[in-house]
């Protein structure tokens, strides 16, 4: 007996030895391992493995402030680089990535205004447990597919199996998600494998690759499903130290926001490390595209129009030398010319900055504009940047 198989596997692991023999697969260890096609190397489960030790350290990137989006690419690109050996691989693995992590984000956004649209009394929706409807769902599903096949018919292969084995994947992810939504390592990992398995099959059974299903379900499930959740705030235990409160108020105006309140205590540990632009009053707390609330006093929300807004503002000491005011409130930018911060700007006669999204506050002291959406009671940053706007004074309105 050879003790040999009869046909050659298509791929070799220069690596090591064994890998050159092309009659010994898996490095001449068969009875401990699998590989369905002959083409699934140890430098492609190695790739997968770097992949998601890339997207676990993306999100403290994307905490620091460095664009999710590149850290996404780049992660890719490495991937893609140890899985073929080559800088063509490389490119085509930051192009996918970059592709499945663009879907996920826009579809996250869909999600994020079903369910502010429910929250606002907006009409009912059938919403899913991904908070999009069915038909949003198939079109996710769809995209995925798409975006699959193209990209298989990029790098040489046929549009049929990658299509299948994306759209296949992305159609089980509910399934894969029972994992949990912690993002450590084995349960990234876990639903990594699970995806990939998924992907493979699918797509050995259109008769394509197991290999090349398996990574684009790897990839899938990577970038769009892990990388695009970066928590907006953790909510902590129990009020805020005095002294963060202290340095906290020191560092803006007007701080609305509750010393007691758990939910609040990232806001103070942020602010309490946050560096203020020369000249701005600076306004912190809750807000909406129509109002701010105060909520100082540990009594609940006392609502703010515009017109109300400005008689405390103007009555500040601080207020007459500023050249204009920055509020740190969410979506205070949403509107335009109808927006809470035009109003302001046309009571106060002053330019007045606000986010044209939510406000993402960071314990280290980074503070950005971004969309979310709500999970589990919980913001989460979306991985899309939004601007600060400057509204310039149209009239000065009257009381």
């Amino acid at each position: 007996e050879l003790g040999r198989f009869i046909q050659a596997d298509d791929f070799v692991e220069p690596e090591a030895t064994q890998g050159l023999n092309r009659y010994s697969y898996v490095l001449n260890n068969p009875l401990s391992a699998t590989d369905p096609t002959g083409n699934f190397s140890l430098r492609q489960a190695l790739a997968i493995v770097v992949a998601v030790v890339a997207v676990i350290f993306q999100q403290y990137w994307a905490l620091q402030g460095i664009a999710a989006f590149g850290a996404v690419a780049a992660a890719g690109f490495v991937s893609g680089a140890i899985a073929t050996g080559t800088l063509k691989g490389a490119l085509w693995g930051a192009v996918s990535a970059a592709a499945f992590y663009g879907i996920g984000s826009y579809f996250q956004n869909v999600a994020g205004v079903n369910a502010e649209a429910v929250k606002n009394g907006g009409k009912a929706m059938n919403l899913m447990k991904s908070g999009l409807t069915s038909g949003q769902t198939l079109a996710k599903i769809a995209a995925h597919a798409g975006a699959g096949g193209t990209l298989n018919v990029l790098q040489g292969g046929k549009f049929g199996h990658g299509f299948v084995a994306a759209g296949f994947t992305e159609a089980l992810s509910p399934a894969v998600g029972q994992f949990g939504d912690r993002n450590d390592f084995g349960t990234i990992l876990a639903k990594t494998a699970t995806s990939a398995a998924i992907g493979g099959t699918a797509s050995k059974l259109s008769g394509g690759s197991f290999a090349n299903g398996a990574q684009t379900g790897a990839f899938q499930q990577l970038f769009n499903h892990v990388a695009t959740s970066v928590t907006k705030s953790s909510t902590g235990d129990g009020a805020i130290d005095g002294a963060t409160a202290e340095k906290a108020r020191g560092a803006v105006d007007m701080l609305w926001f509750d010393p007691n309140d758990p939910g609040d205590l990232t806001f103070f540990k942020s602010l309490s490390n946050w560096t203020r632009n020369e000249g701005e009053f600076i306004l912190a707390a809750h807000g909406n595209s129509d109002h701010i609330e105060d909520r100082s006093d540990g009594r609940g929300s006392i609502y703010y129009f515009a017109n109300e807004a400005s008689y405390e503002i103007e009555a500040h000491p601080r207020f007459a030398s500023a050249t204009a005011v920055r509020l740190l409130s969410c979506n205070t930018g949403l509107g335009n010319l109808a927006s809470f911060a035009q109003d302001l700007a046309n009571h106060l006669g002053k330019p007045v900055i606000a986010p044209m999204g939510y406000v993402f506050f960071k314990p280290n002291g980074l503070i950005f504009a971004g969309t979310a959406n709500t999970i589990g009671g919980k913001y989460v940053f979306s991985g899309t940047y939004k601007e600060w706007k400057t509204f310039q004074p149209i009239r000065k309105s009257g009381p």
